[in-house]
């Protein structure tokens, strides 16, 4: 019978040989997953075509995996996750909406998310839109987030397009306006005419968002600011119909009926068939052809203008002419 001191010895070595073995093993099966890995890394998805998947924020590299092979961007969902976890340099997976092509290995879509390589989206603002329709659209944009606590002034963003990535801040596109308009304005302000019409920047921006309003395209634009000049220098009422529109919309939405003549004639500050000058703020927001035509107008004697039925305007320099272009236009909308 064995003595107590030589059980034990008898133990220690079971142990040490039961140890040995473990250790053994892990090592094998940890070098079997690198020999693995070294071969799935560089392998192509199995992809037939592009993919475009949303991770949104807060998802775990565990969910993010289960997107990724159900979708078979990825061929294991365990490799992924010891990829990023072991080799990675960068482990962050960025929340995003991506497209993944066929035939990127896993290493390239690790890199992808990690490096927060998402589509880029474009989101276009017409010209002549109102603050708060500006701001309408921007919350109808599903991918960006956050809130507007605030309109901004009216005519203080500027008509562009503009890009974004999923969960991009509103907030950010209209910082990026207002800063293009600050800086647009600044350029242009050195070419303000002394003539007394336009008095400073308040004003450009005033008759350019009327003509933005008014004109049917950007050849007109000069036209019309011609027009509305002709007449501020005649001392003569801009007669202008979207002042009156802004009055009772505020920018709100578009008036959905014909003006009435109770409208024309009600005593209202954005009024300019019943008040001198310009309104006491932009009605819109000017792109820059609009404000660039308030600064060069064409050279014209035009005091009037009317819609022509064909897209355009009629422009004419007397009350005569003009009541023949609006007698003409009535009959064209007769015969239609």
């Amino acid at each position: 019978m064995l003595s107590i001191k030589e059980n034990l010895k008898k133990h220690k070595e079971a142990i040490k040989r039961a140890l040995s073995l473990g250790s053994i093993m892990l090592a094998t099966l940890i070098c079997s997953s690198f020999l693995f890995l070294a071969i799935i890394i560089p392998l192509p998805n199995n992809l037939k075509s592009p993919v475009t998947l949303l991770l949104k924020p807060g998802y775990s590299s565990h969910h993010i995996a289960d997107i990724l092979q159900q979708n078979n961007v990825i061929r294991s969902k365990w490799f992924f996750l010891l990829y990023v976890k072991v080799i990675a340099t960068n482990k962050k997976l960025i929340a995003g909406e991506y497209e993944f092509l066929p035939k990127k290995s896993l290493k390239q879509i690790v890199t992808e998310i990690s490096k927060g390589e998402s589509i880029v989206r474009k989101i276009t603002i017409p010209e002549g839109l109102s603050s708060k329709q500006i701001v309408d659209l921007l919350n109808n944009e599903p991918r960006l987030s956050g809130s507007i606590s605030e309109i901004p002034k009216e005519g203080t963003l500027f008509p562009d397009t503009y890009k974004f990535k999923y969960g991009d801040l509103r907030t950010r596109i209209i910082k990026a306006m207002e800063d293009k308009m600050t800086d647009t304005i600044a350029k242009l302000q050195p070419r303000i005419p002394k003539n007394g019409l336009i008095r400073n920047v308040d004003d450009l921006i005033k008759l350019a968002s009327i003509v933005e309003k008014e004109a049917a395209n950007d050849s007109e634009k000069p036209l019309v600011a011609s027009v509305f000049l002709n007449r501020l220098k005649k001392k003569m009422k801009l007669q202008a119909d979207p002042t009156i529109i802004y009055g009772i919309t505020m920018g709100s939405n578009n008036l959905g009926r014909e003006l009435s003549k109770k409208d024309l004639e009600t005593d209202a500050p954005y009024n300019s068939y019943t008040n001198f000058g310009l309104p006491p703020t932009p009605i819109a927001c000017p792109g820059l052809k609009a404000l660039e035509a308030v600064l060069k107008p064409a050279q014209t004697n035009y005091l009037y203008f009317v819609v022509n039925g064909s897209g355009g305007h009629s422009f004419s320099s007397n009350l005569s002419d003009h009541n023949n272009n609006v007698k003409n236009y009535r009959e064209l909308q007769k015969k239609k």
